[in-house]
């Protein structure tokens, strides 16, 4: 007979072993197969991922007593193991099939066939300004160390050097070299792909923006069914809760506080738009620049900043809210709303009555509107800076539906237009604004990414990878006829 217990028929048993926060090293228990024979309490031998492994069998008869763990000598690692009359397995890319068969009434014997390892292709970014990575050199060596290979395109605007991925085992190779990849490859990313028309063939791991009728968001996707690939978009991978697993949120609200209230001091002394800005090494460099420019906004306005963070309970708002007082803004001038206070509906006139307001909400249906065009023609209106930090400048869930341009880091204001009275309003409507701090926003959210990382080796019945093709595939369902038949 022949027992066939790939890991992926027991999907439901990972899931509850994910949710329990078990690593990648905890055993799994498989109770569905049948028991072994009493004699029977063999240790299986899985070769260190770094060695060839051919077949190999074993003769229970000759293992130890029911209830122990037998280890063999020589370069094997006892990852793989079963226990009279249970059978654990450890999870771990290496692993493809355990074969059981009957060479006797009483003696089973077992055989092992290894599966191809993962392929991961980390490509170079090609948007503007963006110097964050997906993985990181310490992701990286645990991805290598688990089994994976890991190829790195090599990149001129990524925060970390080559070298440094070259030290974690990764294989440097050129840039935009994933289009020519083999198919099986996972190609992850972060930011949209550059605005081209040719088919997508592999699977993709990145932020593609299309999923919210975005502009053009039509084209984006029609890409991937034309050429068989598969998006998997890292805003929309949640648990089984709904809660994203990894997220930008906190740096990008520290980024944006920090530059609205650059923003607000530099309209007090300046009649030009603010000028480009360019990313940080480090939280510290970035935060002295805040607390000069607002030090020499309170000498010409006689007093500190009011500010509301809308959605301040988040990780994006409890960013926001962390700069703002890095910054030396007290709590007394900081708003901190959440869903409590905006259940009842906007415009709030709070918002105008501040001078700063950060909008750190993520939506994904239309509500009220937190302010619009009507509702900032008050009189007394002393708002003279927006942060949008979801940056859904198209979208028709915005909640901000005062501009219709995005921003960037070298143009990062634009004005609002047609207001009566009132300072001058600028709206900062940035989508990438972690980019400011690129290194500690890329360890931050790869450290988060990397238990689904590690579990791209069968995504296809990986919870979390499994919810975003479901959602993908939702999608791709809606998109016109045309789209698909370019």
């Amino acid at each position: 007979m022949i027992w066939d217990i790939k890991p992926q028929k027991y999907v439901p048993l990972l899931q509850n072993a994910q949710s329990n926060n078990m690593g990648p090293s905890q055993r799994f228990h498989f109770p569905s197969l049948p028991i072994l024979p009493a004699r029977a309490d063999p240790v299986f031998p899985c070769f260190s991922r770094d060695s060839d492994w051919s077949s190999d069998s074993i003769d229970p008869a000759t293992s130890p007593s029911p209830g122990h763990v037998r280890s063999r000598p020589g370069p094997y690692k006892t990852n793989h193991q079963v226990v009279h009359p249970r059978l654990f397995l450890t999870h771990c890319p290496c692993f493809s099939q355990l074969n059981v068969t009957q060479d006797t009434p009483k003696i089973p014997r077992f055989s092992f066939t290894k599966m191809a390892p993962t392929v991961l292709h980390l490509r170079s970014e090609t948007k503007h300004l963006e110097h964050r990575s997906a993985l990181t050199p310490a992701t990286t060596a645990e991805l290598i160390k688990a089994g994976y290979i890991v190829n790195v395109e090599r990149s001129p605007e990524r925060i970390f050097d080559d070298e440094e991925f070259e030290k974690a085992g990764a294989t440097l190779v050129p840039e935009h070299s994933w289009v020519d990849a083999p198919k099986e490859h996972i190609i992850v990313g972060l930011k949209e792909l550059e605005e081209k028309d040719f088919p997508l063939k592999h699977v993709h791991v990145q932020f593609a923006h299309c999923y919210k009728h975005q502009a053009g968001w039509e084209n984006v996707l029609a890409r991937f069914p034309r050429g068989g690939g598969t998006l998997l978009d890292l805003e929309f991978l949640v648990d089984e809760h709904g809660r994203r697993v990894a997220a930008f949120g906190f740096h990008a609200g520290f980024a944006g506080a920090a530059l609205a209230l650059e923003v607000w001091a530099w309209q007090l002394n300046h009649s030009e738009p603010f000028p480009g800005v360019e990313s940080y090494p480090n939280e510290d460099a970035l935060i002295a620049d805040v607390q000069k420019a607002v030090k020499e906004g309170v000498a010409k306005a006689g007093r500190l900043p009011r500010v509301i963070v809308i959605g301040a309970r988040g990780r994006c708002g409890s960013g926001a809210v962390s700069a703002l007082q890095k910054a030396g803004i007290p709590d007394e001038n900081i708003l901190d709303w959440d869903m409590a206070e905006t259940a009842k509906g906007g415009p709030f006139k709070e918002i105008t009555d501040s001078d700063i307001f950060v909008n750190c909400i993520y939506l994904t249906s239309k509500i009220p509107n937190f302010v619009n065009k009507e509702s900032l023609q008050v009189p007394d209106r002393q708002l003279s800076v927006v942060c949008d930090v979801s940056a859904d400048t198209t979208s028709p869930f915005t909640p901000v539906p005062i501009y219709t341009v995005a921003t960037t880091f070298d143009k990062p204001t634009v004005p609002v237009d047609g207001l009566a009275s009132g300072p001058p309003l600028s709206v900062i409507s940035i989508d990438h604004l972690p980019s400011l701090l690129p290194r500690e926003a890329s360890e931050a959210f790869s450290h988060d990414l990397l238990p689904s990382l590690l579990t791209l080796n069968d995504w296809q019945n990986s919870p979390v990878w499994a919810r975003a093709k479901k959602l993908f595939d939702e999608k791709v369902a809606t998109l016109p006829e045309s789209a698909l038949q370019k």
